[in-house]
């Protein structure tokens, strides 16, 4: 198993090639490293072990020798100097994998990612596995050598600093990665698409889209761009599709795509009230309110606008503003309009509203209405052939009278001659509200007319309209039976029209759609599959009729894909297999998975046994029943297509197959049977073992024994070998061969050969029992061990001889000698033992001569054998186990065993010793190693007398006192005083010490107890007869422990829930008790169990439902129980105490109401009930659910401004729903609407009222007349009015009407009020009151306006810019001056309480000012009465000059010559104007470009030469005219521009051998033009020639002897080459040739310039001397 660090660190470039890429060889190997524990890394220099391509381990192949464990196969990556584990995967290596190659392939989902540049390396748990081989002999360059650690770190993604480099160098490990490409990842399941709202909140999930990769520790990394339309990345555009590309990049750069188209929809606005149509009178003189709009956008995020877009015809009497106070656009009539019935009677306005997305327009119709002659009438109680009006005339001359007429719109009127009006069609259905008539009467001779009749219509019906139609929805598949898709709305003029619903839908879409009777669209209960359906858009037409008139619209309905679950076809499934090793597989279960969009889907199981791969199912580790593991397992299996899931139980059979062979012993066996040996004799215990349970592991023997010509011995079915006929008919001596084969239950076999000896009978009466002893001699071998014996006795004596003349001191010899001579001399016998493993040598009457005692006195001994066996695990086996033995304590033939260790678990049963002639109390007991210590693990006290001496002592234990012992404990014992058992010698003492023990005079006797005292016994090779007798134990139980119980979920934290405890027959085992909680899972969160008491209690609340607790104990050999118990949680469920209920209001209730105040109860007093509505019907938002205030308990409320509508609807269900989050409980409360009666206006009949007041004496705040009005609902009545023309008045809700401002000034003599009473639900009236003025002031005249004047900017502040005058007629009067100025014009104008228009004192710049005309309204007023008028102020422009931003700006340059740049100063200049401006500097050795700003030198400029690195220079901007000035910091950078340079190229000194260390040889410093740092110069000496470091510089450039010359022989010349390095880097080299010359006693000269002599030079000395030898040679030959 690895880990994961974190990967992409860099692009990897290349994919690996399954199959051709690799890291790491597995050369022919020869050699181990001898560490243990140890990590490796072979990042060599030929780069055979580092990877070159980007992907994964597939596989891992190495060479194993003799070690064997785990072997972790690491990946390495380089970090600076350290080095970081990408993974690692644990590689077990066998006995079997020794001494060959290895190859391990790795799971997919465990293979290691890496990339370009990683190492591979390993560690190994203990010795080091793989091997490897030295090349070269380990001679050359380290191309191959590597780096280790004894602690390096094992955790992926860890950094670690403690690898050095290996000691052996050139070698290669046997270790290689096979490399894969890896997968590619995919989007799997997500979705494609989807619709929704422009009003989505922000935050809002539209989608999940995941890469997966089947290379689970692959890092993918995601991103996304939006496209249509374009910069959609941060919104998303409404009414559109945004396309949304996902790219998804794992760490080799392997990409995939997804796009996700995602659609915005936009609600449009809605006008709730239009069309519509108002009358107004021609004669309206002031500004007034017609309409306000009610227009809705159920995009609540959009804001809507609103203008007009047309006029028919065009007119400036009509437009749109905000309503005070209102964020409500309303139409307007303006004050002093042009209103002519007679020209215009009608106008037409088209509204446009829009949110920024779409624009939806409404007409609304403003009808001019006649100040002269009209009459009303209601259309529904008018039939044909009533009289309206009747029109009369006079004439002169008493002509006979004819009428006519003419209508506007075409009437169902007509006039007759008598003048009488009458109505000539049903007015039923008409849309027109009102119809001018326009009457001429006739004499015969003369027409006169018209004169004209308005007829009003009072009850016309209006078609109602629906608001909200066309529009669209996206209705997800699968929605929920009646759910509310879309609410339809409409408005009707006549708001008292019933209205009723109805619909068709396109082919199809009856089935899944309806509209109910109050507009809403519902699903039906036909469940909606978008997988199946057809088509998949639907359009519904929608008709809301008011009994007269109807309208339509349509709903598109498009159904979208919703992803669904993948699906299992049953609950559970089964799959069966034979249990095998790691990976081997089980089976392909045969799961039936259906996933409604066709996804792809992936398993995964929650046994971690098994491992499920694309549905295959295999073993994760090794499995085997014989150990102990479940046949049938039950594991949960888990279907996902990405996101959405389904589990099954997925049960695993296992079958027990018959994979262990019966196994003897030993291959042969020799045992010894005397002829009279009667049938039945057992002869020996061989039995075979078979690690299969069950029946393949019951074993049957068979016995070839064809060489004795009969059937002479049979197997019993324990393994014992026993006489089956009688043997007498074997002469003495004979041996036979027997063949004996065990067969397990599956056919397996084994077999073992048993030589069976018949030795030779003597005429001596011996025991006829399996313990009779031969005499020495009846074995003829014996003879030829006897003549042995005798001969080295011989030799010895002639030893001891040569020792006692060579030594004289022969005592010691002596006592061997009687030792040795005792024991030639003693007949023995053979002792045919049922033991299968030996034939005992023992002596017919023991102890006779030489039994050994110990006669040290409470000493204590650990029989420890050095001898080393394999550990056994397992059970006890009564009669079969058991550790130590009862040799006869004189035998002397030596063996290396190990049995006085426990080699299996459970207990001591029974004690054997010899028992000498101590008597008194042994304990026996069992110790077990614990470090360099030992523990007691217990001890059984033993009572030894007199009549136990010289005897073989059994002593059984009782069942409460029996040891518990386990594999690697030891036997041992202490005696109370003299050391009770006896023990033998082996080897006579000789050989080596496999069979001593330890012991100690002061050991612990408290078991459990640790003790260090233990030293070897001083006498080696010796057993004592001491054997403890093993039985396998007890399986612990749960016995009486409780199974099951109910409880409620409110049960208390800390209740004990039931006592669960497990128990052993064996007192002193030690039991372990676990437990696991399931169904529901992770019921384990709420309970405690206390492993010492068993109590199972309560930790929080308890999930309802049934609970499984299992309990396992297990006691010391592994041996276990389980138990099931189960806990059954109940809830009470909430309890409505009451409802249902119903409840009665009127329909005019407007304020916030509290309807009924819910009781529900819990029985579980720790749930907590929540509440909420789940339906209401019909739907409705005015009646809510929330808490009653200042309570628990939740209540019904009404809300505030409701629509309740007793006409519309009488009454409404609500289904509430409440739930304690487990069991949810459902009511109904219904409430009924009562219809409300409207008031009556009192005190103001129909027809004409009128009062008079005086202006002078009513000042505000007069009450002028009080409104009185009766309810029959006694409802509280509220009051408003309407004024012609504007009046100031104002009603309260007492029907009190104010004087609200004051009357003074106004000229308007009388005002028309139009007074309304409503109760909440009914609006009555209007009801009219006229009020008269009698005393009238005369407005002033302001003369000199509208005029305009023309400001410069810059004027300065307070300049009076223009004088108003005024005129009154009323002369007396005082004036007063106000005004107002057209958008931010305030800021720069005001006029003084004079009428002088002046400047304020904020600056006026023409280039900034918006706008720059200005529209100044004067208003003056007498106190009474105002005039106003308007001054236009156009702002002209004047030049400026140019300016800097700062004073000072600063450039950085390096010098140079003439013309080279400096570069350009960040000038920051501003022209009002935008004038082109040019730039000037005042310093000579610099240019300025008076455009571009570049600064370049005027001539060359050295900084070398003494020249200024700062120069402060002034720069000019100017526009032509205007100039601003500027310090500009000029900073001259001191660059590298001079190479150091040597006086020569070669220099050539002399230099003695004894030069001391610091000897100057001579002065050769470089030169540099440059100052400061870049001309400081540095000097390195390359001085390879002399392989040392003989000579150094100094920093002044003087060569100096840095260590002793005498290495040099004379004569020699070495060239170095010495460089200057100057501060900036420039470099020059010389090289000198360093001499050194013979060495002579001549005082010479150590200047530089001295010349050696000839015999300085010691090449001539040596020529010399071989001429002078030649001649001399020479002269002795003649």
């Amino acid at each position: 198993m690895f880990g994961k660090a974190n990967f992409f660190g860099g692009g990897c470039v290349g994919q690996c090639v399954a199959g051709t890429d690799i890291a790491g060889k597995t050369p022919t190997v020869a050699t181990t490293d001898a560490g243990t524990a140890r990590t490796f890394i072979f990042n060599s220099n030929d780069e055979d072990y580092k990877i070159k391509c980007c992907g994964f381990v597939a596989s891992w192949e190495f060479y194993v020798g003799s070690a064997t464990g785990t072997l972790y196969a690491q990946v390495w990556r380089p970090s600076g100097t350290d080095w970081e584990l990408v993974g690692q995967n644990a590689i077990t290596v066998t006995t079997g994998d020794q001494n060959a190659l290895k190859t391990e392939p790795i799971d997919a989902s465990q293979q290691i990612p890496v990339k370009i540049g990683d190492f591979i390396g390993f560690k190994s748990t203990a010795a080091t596995i793989p091997m490897y081989y030295r090349t070269n002999n380990g001679v050359g360059s380290d191309n191959e050598n590597i780096q280790f650690s004894d602690s390096a770190t094992t955790t992926p993604g860890s950094t670690d600093t403690s690898f050095n480099q290996y000691g052996v160098t050139n070698i290669e490990f046997s270790l290689k990665a096979n490399l894969a490409p890896g997968n590619v990842p995919t989007f799997g399941a997500s979705p494609t698409s989807s619709s929704v709202t422009d009003d989505t909140a922000v935050g809002t999930p539209i989608a999940t889209v995941t890469a997966t990769d089947a290379d689970t520790l692959d890092t993918l990394t995601t991103q996304w761009t939006a496209t249509s339309p374009a910069g959609n990345s941060g919104v998303f555009n409404y009414d559109s599709v945004t396309d949304l590309t996902f790219t998804s990049t794992d760490n080799c750069g392997n990409t995939v795509t997804h796009v996700y188209s995602l659609t915005v929809t936009n609600y449009p606005p809605v006008f709730q009230n239009l069309p519509d149509t108002t009358s107004i009178s021609e004669d309206i003189a002031v500004e007034t309110q017609l309409k306000v709009l009610t227009v809705t956008d159920a995009s609540l995020a959009d804001t809507v606008t609103c203008l007009v877009n047309n006029i028919n015809p065009a007119t400036t009497d009509l437009y749109l503003r905000y309503a005070p106070g209102t964020s409500d656009y309303a139409v307007y009539l303006r004050g002093d309009n042009s209103l002519n019935y007679d020209t215009q009677r009608q106008y037409v306005i088209t509204i446009d509203c829009t949110d920024s997305k779409v624009t939806v327009q409404e007409t609304y119709t403003v009808s001019c209405e006649s100040s002269s002659n009209s009459i009303e009438i209601a259309g529904s109680t008018t039939p044909i052939g009533t009289n309206i009006f009747t029109v009369t005339s006079t004439d002169p001359e008493n002509d006979q009278l004819h009428y006519n007429m003419t209508c506007i719109p075409a009437c169902p009127f007509k006039i007759y001659d008598s003048g009488d009006i009458q109505v000539d069609s049903s007015l039923s259905g008409l849309t027109s509200t009102a119809y001018d008539l326009f009457v001429y009467v006739y004499d015969g001779s003369t027409l006169v007319g018209p004169r004209s009749l308005t007829v009003k219509i009072s009850d016309i019906n209006t078609a109602p309209n629906i608001t909200n139609l066309p529009s669209g929805i996206v209705v997800p598949e699968n929605s929920a039976p009646s759910t509310t898709l879309y609410t339809l709305e409409k408005t009707d003029v006549n708001s008292l029209d019933t209205h009723t619903w109805t619909y068709s839908i396109s082919s199809g879409g009856s089935v899944y759609f309806a509209v109910d009777s109050s507009g809403i669209v519902k699903t039906t209960s036909t469940p909606i599959n978008y997988e199946t359906i057809t088509p998949k858009t639907f359009y519904v037409t929608a008709y809301v009729s008011d009994g007269q008139a109807s309208a339509s619209g349509t709903l598109t309905i498009d159904v979208s894909n919703v992803n669904e679950a993948p699906s299992f076809s049953k609950t559970t499934y089964s799959v069966t297999g034979n249990e095998g090793a790691a990976g081997a597989t089980i089976g392909t279960p045969a799961f039936v998975v259906t996933d409604p969009e066709g996804d792809t889907v992936t398993y995964s199981l929650a046994c971690p046994e098994f491992t499920l791969t694309s549905g295959v199912l295999t073993f994760t580790s090794d499995y085997d029943v014989d150990a102990g593991l479940a046949t049938t397992v039950s594991c949960g299996v888990t279907v996902s297509d990405g996101s959405l899931t389904d589990t099954a139980t997925l049960v695993v059979n296992i079958n027990n197959i018959n994979d262990n062979t019966p196994t003897f012993f030993r291959s042969t066996y020799s045992f010894y049977v005397t002829h009279d040996s009667t049938v039945g004799t057992v002869i020996a215990d061989i039995p075979a073992t078979d690690g299969d349970i069950g029946t393949f592991g019951e074993i049957t023997y068979s016995i070839d024994q064809t060489s004795t010509g009969g059937t002479y011995f049979r197997m019993n079915s324990d393994g014992g070998l026993y006489v089956a006929s009688d043997l007498s008919t074997f002469s003495a001596g004979t041996t036979k061969d027997i063949i004996i084969t065990a067969t397990d239950g599956g056919g397996l076999t084994d077999t073992t050969t048993v030589t069976i000896v018949i030795p030779g009978v003597t005429t001596t009466t011996v025991s006829t029992t399996t313990d009779r002893y031969m005499t020495f001699f009846e074995d003829t071998r014996n003879v030829a061990w006897f003549v042995a014996c005798m001969a080295l006795l011989v030799g010895l004596l002639i030893l001891i001889s040569v020792f006692i003349v060579r030594y004289g001191d022969f005592s010691w010899m002596k006592r061997l000698c009687d030792e040795l001579s005792r024991k030639c001399r003693r007949k023995r016998r053979f002792k045919i033992r049922r033991e299968p493993t030996e034939i005992s040598y023992v002596e017919p009457s023991r102890f006779r001569f030489c039994g050994m005692m110990m006669y040290k006195t409470t000493v204590t001994l650990v029989l420890v054998l050095t001898w080393s066996v394999k550990e056994i695990v397992g059970q006890c086996v009564a009669g079969i186990s058991n550790a130590g033995k009862t040799p006869f304590v004189d035998r002397t033939d030596g063996g290396t065993d190990n049995n006085y260790r426990v080699n299996c678990c459970g207990f001591v049963s029974s004690w054997t010793f010899y028992v000498g002639a101590s008597t008194g109390t042994l304990y026996a007991q069992i110790w077990r190693p614990s470090g360099t210590d030992w523990q007691l693990v217990n001890q059984n006290a033993i009572t030894v007398t007199t009549a136990d001496q010289n005897a073989e002592k059994t002593e059984p234990i009782p069942a409460d006192l029996q040891i518990p012992v386990r594999p690697g404990d030891f036997v041992g014992f202490k005696s109370t005083a003299a050391t009770i058992p006896m023990y033998r010698k082996t080897n006579w003492g000789w050989g080596s010490g496999d069979e001593n023990v330890i012991y100690s005079d002061s050991a612990t006797s408290s078991p459990m107890a640790t003790d260090s005292s233990f030293i070897a016994y001083t006498d080696n090779n010796i057993e004592f007869s001491i054997e403890a007798r093993l039985s396998p134990g007890n399986v612990p139980t749960f016995g009486a422990s409780p199974t099951s119980r109910s409880v409620t979920d409110d049960t208390a934290v800390g209740t004990l829930i039931a006592t669960v405890t497990a128990t052993d027959a064996d007192t002193l085992d030690t039991l372990t008790t676990q437990w696991t909680a399931t169904n529901p899972a992770g019921s384990s969160a709420v309970f405690n169990y206390d492993t010492v008491t068993g109590a199972l209690t309560t930790t929080n609340q308890l999930p309802v439902g049934t609970t499984q607790l299992t309990f396992t104990s297990t006691d010391n050999c592994g041996n276990t129980d389980t138990h099931v118990y189960s806990l059954t949680v109940t809830n009470y469920p909430p309890v409505f105490q009451n409802l249902p209920d119903t409840t009665s209001i009127s329909e005019d209730i407007v304020v916030e109401t509290q309807l009924k105040v819910l009781t529900v109860t819990d029985a579980s007093l720790a749930d907590t009930v929540t509440c909420s509505i789940n339906n209401i019907n019909p739907s409705t938002t005015d009646l809510y659910l929330r808490y009653a205030s200042g309570t628990a308990d939740y209540a019904v409320y009404l809300r505030a401004d409701n629509d309740l509508d007793y006409d519309t609807q009488r009454q409404y269900v609500i289904t509430i729903d409440c739930t304690d989050t487990k069991v949810t409980v459902q009511e109904t409360y219904t409430v009924y609407i009562l219809r409300n009666q409207q008031p009556t206006i009192t005190n103001l009949p129909a027809g004409s009222n009128s009062i008079e007041i005086a202006e002078s004496t009513t000042p505000i705040g007069t009450k002028i007349f009080t409104v009185t009005s009766t309810d029959p609902e006694n409802d509280q009545l509220h009051y408003n009015m309407t004024c012609i023309p504007a009046c100031p008045f104002k009603i309260y809700d007492s029907g009190a009407i104010l004087v609200d401002s004051s009357l003074s000034g106004l000229t308007s003599t009388a005002y028309d009020l139009f007074v309304y009473v409503y109760d909440g639900s009914m609006l009555v009236g209007p009801r009219s009151l006229t009020v008269k003025k009698s005393d009238i002031n005369t407005a002033p005249n302001i003369t000199n306006l509208p005029s305009g004047i023309v400001v410069p900017e810059n004027s300065a502040p307070s300049t009076t810019l223009y004088i108003l005058e005024k005129t009154d007629v009323n002369s007396l009067d005082t004036h007063t001056w106000t005004y107002s100025i057209s958008s931010g014009g305030s800021v720069y104008f005001a006029v003084d309480s004079f009428g002088n228009v002046k400047t304020t004192s904020t600056p006026i710049d023409y280039e900034t000012i918006t706008p720059k005309k200005f529209y100044v309204t004067a208003y003056v007023s007498d106190g009474q009465a105002s005039a106003s008028g308007t001054l236009t102020i156009d702002v002209c422009n004047v030049n400026e000059a140019p300016s800097f931003s700062k004073t000072t700006y600063s450039v950085t340059g390096n010098e140079g010559a003439a013309g080279v740049t400096i570069g350009t100063p960040a000038f920051a200049v501003t022209d009002p104007e935008r004038d082109t401006t040019t730039y000037s500097i005042d310093c000579a050795e610099f240019t300025l470009n008076p455009i571009s700003g570049i600064l370049t030198f005027t001539s060359d400029y050295d900084v070398d030469a003494g020249l200024a690195t700062t120069v402060s220079c002034g720069v000019t901007v100017s526009d032509g005219s205007l100039t601003d000035t500027v310090t500009l910091v000029v900073n001259i950078n001191n660059i590298n521009d001079n190479t150091p340079t040597f006086f020569r190229s070669t220099y050539s000194f002399y230099v003695t051998h004894d030069s001391t260390v610091g000897t100057v040889i001579a002065d050769i410093p470089a030169t540099d033009g440059d100052i400061g740092t870049v001309g400081e110069i540095r000097y390195s000496i390359n001085q390879t020639s002399t392989g040392g470091t003989y000579f150094r510089m100094n920093s002044d450039g003087g060569l100096y002897v840095a260590s002793d010359l005498f290495t040099f022989s004379a004569g020699t010349t070495k060239d170095i080459i010495i460089t200057a390095t100057d501060g900036g880097g420039l470099t020059d080299t010389t090289t000198v040739t360093i001499v050194i010359p013979g060495v002579t006693t001549t005082t010479v000269s150590t200047t530089t310039d001295r010349y050696m002599t000839f015999f300085e030079d010691t090449r001539n000395v040596a020529w010399i001397r071989t001429f002078t030898q030649a001649k001399v040679a020479r002269m002795n030959l003649m």
